[in-house]
This record gives C-alpha cells, sequence and structure tokens, in this order.
C-alpha cells in the first residue's frame, strides 16, 4: 500500500484523517472546497499544454492583427458584407489567452451587425470607445423594426462614428432621415470619414435635417447622398472631401419631392471649395440645360475621375464652368437620346474636349490624344428599358478601366447619329484594337464596313458574345452588301462614305479573338467555324503571323479544332488555353 504522504498534500491529509471528526458537516464542506481547489489545479495543469504551443505565445499585437484579418476575410461568409461576417467569433473560444486578447482588442467589434440587435449591443460595449463602422440595409420583412432602438442609439455616438451606410432597398423602404439623424442638427462628427446615404429609387425621396452637420466634420472625405431631397443645398460638402457621388431624380423638378437642380452659381461655388476633390459622380443634380451665365470656371484640379448621367444639353452646360486635368477619366450615361442629333452631340464633345484646359500632363495620354482601344457593347441600364450601348475608349493603355466612356440609354434604331459623332470627334484613325461585346441589335442595322472605315489600322478585333458575329465574318470575308441602312448606328450618310473593297477593310488585322460565342446556326448552310476559315486565309495571305484565339466558346469541339487545322495550315492557333501551331 502506498503512504498517503508521498501522494498528497499535507492539505488533503488533513481531510482524509476523519477519526477525530466531530462537526461531520463541517467537515464535508471542507472537502467541497478542497475538491474544488483542485479540480482548479487540475484544469490549469491541462491548460499549460496551450501554453506551450506557438500560437498561444504570440504577441498580443500579432494576434489582434490576425484576429482582424480574419473577420475581414471571414472565409465561410465571403458572400455576405463585412459588417455581417461574424463567423470569426468562433476563434474567442479556442483557449482563454485568444479570448483574453480578442476582448481587449476595441477595433475588432467596431462593425456591430444591425440585423442582429443583441450581438450588436455586445460589440459596441466591447469596442471601448473606439471609432465605429455602421452599415444598415432594408432586413428580411420578418425582422423590420426590431433594429431601430439600436440604429437610433448607435447613431447619437456623433464622437464615435467613422463611416455611416444607411440604404433602403427596393420595396423596403423604411428609412426617414429626418427622424434617424435628428441629432445630426448643426452637431459636429470629429472622426467621421465616410458617409452613404441612399434611397434605393427617386420614388421614396428622404430630405435630410435642417442645418445637417453643419457644426463640421473635419475629417470627411468620403460623401454619398443618392435621392435625398435638395442636395446641394444640404449636403456637407467639406474642403476635406475627396470622393463626391449626388444623385437626384430622373423626372422632372416639378414632378419630384423635396428637389430641385442648383444653380450655374450655386454648383460652381460648390464645387471651389472642394481643392481635394479625385472622384465626382453626379447623376440627375445638374443646373438644367439653359443658357450658363459669365461665369469663371471651377478647377478641378485633383480630379482624377469623373461620372455624370444627364440629358446632352445639361452635360454641355455643365463642362462650360468646370476645368479638368488631362489625366482625368471620364463616364457619360446620356439620357433621352431619341432627340440627339449630330450639332447636339458634336457640341457637348467639344465642350468636354475644351474643358481639358488645366496644365500638365501629356496630351497624347489624354483623351486629347490617339485612342488605343475601343469596346463597343450593350450594358444594363438604369430605366426600364433595359440596355444602354456602351463605347468605352482607353487612351493610355489598353488594360485597366477606360480612359472615356459614352453610354447612350436607348435602342440602336434611335442612334443612328451616334457613332458617327463620336469617331468625328475623338481621334481613332490610329486605334490598333477593336472590341465587340454583347451587341442585341439586329444584323441589318450594323454597316460593318462603315465601322472599319473609321479605324483603318485596327491589328487585334476581340468578338465576346456578340449577336452580329456572323455578319462580322462576313463583312471580313467580303460578302456583306456595301449599302448602308439608314438607321445604322454607325452609319451617318452613306452618301459621304466611298466603299472600299471588302478585302482591304482591316488591312492591318492580325490577331483575332472569340469568346463566348456560338458557330453553329442551324438556319444556316454555313456554319460560323467555315466562314472563320475562309476568313483566317484570307488574313494569313496578308500577315504570315496571323493569330487566331478561341476561349469559352461552349460549342466549339475537336472536330471544329480539326477542321481549322486542316483548312488553315500555318494559322498560330489557341483554343482555351491551348496553343496549336504548324
Amino acid at each position: 500500500m502506498v503512504e498517503t504522504d508521498d501522494l498528497f498534500s499535507s492539505s488533503t491529509r488533513a481531510l482524509l484523517e476523519v477519526a477525530g471528526v466531530t462537526d461531520v458537516r463541517r467537515h464535508r464542506e471542507k472537502v467541497d472546497e478542497r475538491i474544488v481547489e483542485l479540480e482548479c489545479e487540475i484544469w490549469e495543469m491541462k491548460s499549460s499544454h496551450n501554453a506551450l504551443t506557438t500560437t498561444y505565445r504570440l504577441p498580443s499585437e500579432i494576434l489582434s492583427s490576425i484576429f482582424l484579418s480574419l473577420s475581414l476575410m471571414d472565409s465561410t461568409d465571403l458572400d455576405q458584407p463585412i459588417y455581417r461576417r461574424v463567423s470569426w467569433l468562433r476563434a474567442t473560444f479556442v483557449c482563454r489567452r485568444w479570448r483574453f486578447v480578442a476582448l481587449g482588442y476595441a477595433a475588432l467589434w467596431t462593425t456591430p451587425p444591425l440585423d442582429e440587435p443583441e450581438l450588436a449591443k455586445i460589440m459596441i460595449s466591447r469596442s471601448q470607445g473606439a471609432p465605429l463602422s455602421i452599415h444598415y440595409g432594408a432586413p428580411e420583412l420578418w425582422r423590420r423594426g426590431s433594429q431601430f432602438p439600436i440604429l437610433y442609439k448607435v447613431l447619437s455616438k456623433l464622437d464615435r462614428l467613422r463611416s455611416v451606410k444607411l440604404e433602403a432597398v427596393r420595396y423596403y423602404e423604411d428609412l426617414d432621415f429626418l427622424s434617424l439623424l435628428s441629432h445630426w442638427t448643426d452637431a459636429t462628427l470629429p472622426v467621421l470619414e465616410t458617409l452613404h446615404l441612399s434611397h434605393s429609387s427617386e420614388h421614396h425621396n428622404s430630405p435630410l435635417p435642417v442645418r445637417f452637420l453643419q457644426g463640421g466634420a473635419p475629417q470627411l472625405r468620403h460623401l454619398t447622398l443618392l435621392h435625398c431631397g435638395n442636395t446641394w443645398d444640404q449636403a456637407p460638402l467639406f474642403p476635406s472631401i475627396t470622393h463626391l457621388s449626388l444623385e437626384g431624380p430622373r423626372k422632372a423638378p416639378s414632378e419630384s419631392n423635396n428637389s430641385r437642380p442648383p444653380t450655374v452659381a450655386k454648383l460652381v461655388d460648390s464645387l471651389r471649395h472642394l481643392p481635394h476633390l479625385q472622384h465626382l459622380d453626379l447623376a440627375y443634380c445638374l443646373p438644367l440645360a439653359t443658357t450658363a451665365p459669365h461665369i469663371a470656371p471651377a478647377r478641378l484640379a485633383a480630379l482624377r475621375s469623373l461620372n455624370l448621367s444627364d440629358t446632352a444639353a445639361t452635360l454641355e452646360s455643365f463642362f462650360r464652368v468646370v476645368q479638368l486635368p488631362k489625366i482625368a477619366r471620364m463616364g457619360f450615361c446620356i439620357t433621352e437620346c431619341w432627340a440627339l442629333d449630330r450639332m447636339t452631340l458634336k457640341g457637348m464633345f467639344d465642350t468636354i474636349k475644351a474643358s481639358i484646359a488645366i496644365e500638365g500632363g501629356d496630351v497624347s495620354c489624354s483623351i486629347l490624344g490617339e485612342a488605343q482601344q475601343l469596346h463597343i457593347q450593350d450594358k444594363k441600364s438604369n430605366v426600364a428599358s433595359g440596355t444602354s450601348t456602351s463605347f468605352d475608349f482607353w487612351f493610355r493603355d489598353i488594360v485597366g478601366l477606360p480612359d472615356l466612356t459614352f453610354a447612350f440609354d436607348t435602342v440602336w434604331r434611335e442612334t443612328r447619329n451616334i457613332a458617327p459623332a463620336i469617331f468625328d470627334s475623338f481621334k481613332v484613325a490610329a486605334m490598333l484594337s477593336l472590341k465587340l461585346g454583347y451587341l442585341s441589335v439586329a444584323r441589318e442595322d450594323v454597316d460593318f464596313e462603315e465601322l472599319f472605315a473609321y479605324m483603318p489600322k485596327v491589328e487585334v478585333i476581340t468578338v465576346r458574345h456578340v449577336a452580329i458575329f456572323e455578319d462580322l465574318l462576313k463583312t471580313l470575308k467580303g460578302e456583306s452588301s456595301s449599302t448602308s441602312v439608314l438607321n445604322a448606328p454607325f452609319t451617318s450618310n452613306p452618301k459621304e462614305i466611298i466603299h472600299s473593297p471588302a478585302r482591304c477593310l482591316v488591312p492591318a488585322l492580325s490577331t483575332f479573338s472569340c469568346e463566348s460565342l456560338q458557330f453553329h446556326w442551324e438556319s444556316e448552310e454555313k456554319y460560323g467555324r467555315d466562314l472563320l476559315i475562309d476568313v483566317m486565309k484570307d488574313s494569313l495571305q496578308a500577315h504570315p503571323t496571323m493569330k487566331l484565339t478561341i476561349d469559352d466558346c461552349a460549342d466549339f469541339n475537336e472536330y471544329d479544332y480539326k477542321a481549322i487545322r486542316e483548312g488553315v495550315p500555318g494559322l498560330d492557333f489557341r483554343w482555351d488555353g491551348r496553343v496549336f501551331r504548324w
């Protein structure tokens, strides 16, 4: 038998001696207390195993940084916005050390999920006074209203709000900015950097409180106000702003609530007080297209990108009172295209070019220089009509975002004056690359001979899911008619253009790329593949290094590959990343 002196501590041995116990109840209490002490010791001993691991012994600063990165990249919630990614909380239950560090790191708890009010309260309490980032969107129908108490509470913490984004979703309009932001009248928000307030449509137009943020927000950099009533008069336009986005109603001011366009003087004065403005997005909130008074233009020397949506006449009026740097990227969505004529378009384009007046920068790398690449495609439109036709130009390089974009909210049959006016106003004659994206236009409405006449030096043509692929191939092969269609989007006046022989339309063509196309047309005697073979044969005679690439074309198969290989010997051919050269 092993002696207890060798196994137990003196405290335990004293309790094991029961021969002289007179107060049984008190002795049992002492035994229970000792059991608890021993269990705590055992727990601590087991925990010491974790204390020896590398992750346990990392400095608190490194662990905090890891936890913050985990909350931002949470792999199980990547489809959710950051303010809803909460599965990272499981990391706080791995061990006591991790939990102690996480609970003590205030920055980890600064994005409370307002669609989970109880969790949001806990996170706000753990944020320990750190600046908060608040994002509220319309919740599920059964939860609507349950977030308002916590939302009101957090929006009243004026000295802690770093980022505020309140946005309503269509059919769930329940944001009343007058009430939600009532604390912000004459208020100062010292750490506010981002403010985004939006309704999903002009039909739910909630104005801002009177004297909104008039106390100041010295750190405000990003300001977005969408359908917030009379935005120019109430917007907190502070000199610190670098990103400004405003959107008003599309309908006439007399038909809209709490909204009216600014005067030219108001617009110019507002822009002059934004010396650090780098990105400007304005939609349907510009002065009406009237004769502008004689006023010195606002110089936006720091501007890097500009996006405007309105009528052509309104945009022309805007550019008469601003001056822009050469390096600024520009995008325009033109509405009411049914009323466009070539003179109106030319006036707008000339005014845009004339506004590029700020010194510095290379003219050849601006929209005043030679275009290097053009991408024509249909894009989703903001209006009920569905799509808009977009012309994207690259002047500096052929990668990254386009330097100039014109999108027209209309259908092709209404745009017969658009493309010629663009090509006459901007330098496309030396352009080397042309991309054609998805076009919903009917085949007979496009005259590619007209298009190629404007850009005779094109070397690379890329076709991406274009409905008029067949007609393009026929044009390159020389089978298309030379008679222009009066309402074609690429047509000006057919009598003004003398057609060259089809084989000379694109004399410099050396690369032809097909992406996401359909090659087999049941209604035609010839397949798209066979037309392509004929075009490649002709092109290879002019360019022995002619290259063809085909990517992500579902009905292109090994049989088609063999047909091209045998039909066009010597072609540099790449199919879905595979290279075939013979």
